[in-house]
This record gives structure tokens, C-alpha cells and sequence, in this order.
């Protein structure tokens, strides 16, 4: 498997108010092995997606965010050692489109687990 490294220099959101920086009505948002600092998930989304997995992480019974079994086996891992999976947001889009095309091109960037290019547990090419 290649490793990659989280280069996507985003600082993440404040833990008392995630995600309050993003105005926009789309963003791209990605999720951090806080233990090796690859990037583990890119998504996109609108509203609240992105705050689920922040929300979900602090109410316990909510243990898995996602239908995403890698996902999810990478997440409690993380849980596990007692830390959080750090979650970034890029917020810069007025349109779908854009929004479509960064989510591609991080996730062609930083590559698929299952295709053996790289960290990432999604589980298809994005957009």
C-alpha cells in the first residue's frame, strides 16, 4: 500500500463549535488517522454531513458513522487507543461543480484502499 500524508493544510474545526467557519453552502471535508496523520476518508458535502461524524463521535452510541465497513473498522481502531479522528473542511464553493471536482481530485490524489493506491476507505472515485 502507498502511505500518504495529510498535506491538505486546513486547520481543523474548534472542538466547542465544529465546522463554524464554513459560511458556504458546499465544502469538501476529509477525516485524519490522528495516530499516523494520513488522511483516511474524503467526502463532500452540504448543511450538516460533515458534523455527523463530529456529533456521532461524542455520543456513544453512535460507535460507527458509516455504511463504509473500512471505514468504520479504521474509525474504531482509532476509538480504541482513546483518540478521535481529526475531521478538516474546505469550504470555498458557491456551486456543486467545484465541489464535485476537489473531492475527485483529492481523492485521485491521495488514493484508494481498496485499489492499493494509497490510504483513503472510499469506496469509489467521488463527485
Amino acid at each position: 500500500m502507498v502511505r500518504k500524508k495529510s498535506s491538505l493544510g486546513v486547520k481543523p474545526a474548534a472542538p466547542k463549535c465544529p465546522f463554524s467557519y464554513i459560511t458556504g453552502p458546499f465544502y469538501v471535508y476529509w477525516l485524519v488517522d490522528p495516530r499516523t496523520n494520513d488522511t483516511i476518508y474524503v467526502g463532500r458535502g452540504r448543511g450538516r454531513r460533515a458534523r455527523s461524524y463530529y456529533n456521532m463521535a461524542s455520543n456513544e452510541k453512535y460507535l460507527l458513522p458509516s455504511h463504509n465497513g473500512q471505514l468504520n473498522q479504521w474509525i474504531s481502531e482509532i476509538r480504541s487507543t482513546g483518540m478521535e479522528v481529526g475531521i478538516f473542511a474546505k469550504d470555498c464553493f458557491s456551486n456543486k461543480k467545484m465541489m464535485q471536482k476537489l473531492e475527485k481530485d483529492l481523492i485521485k490524489q491521495h488514493g484508494r484502499f481498496d485499489k492499493g493506491t494509497g490510504t483513503l476507505a472510499n469506496r469509489n472515485n467521488g463527485g
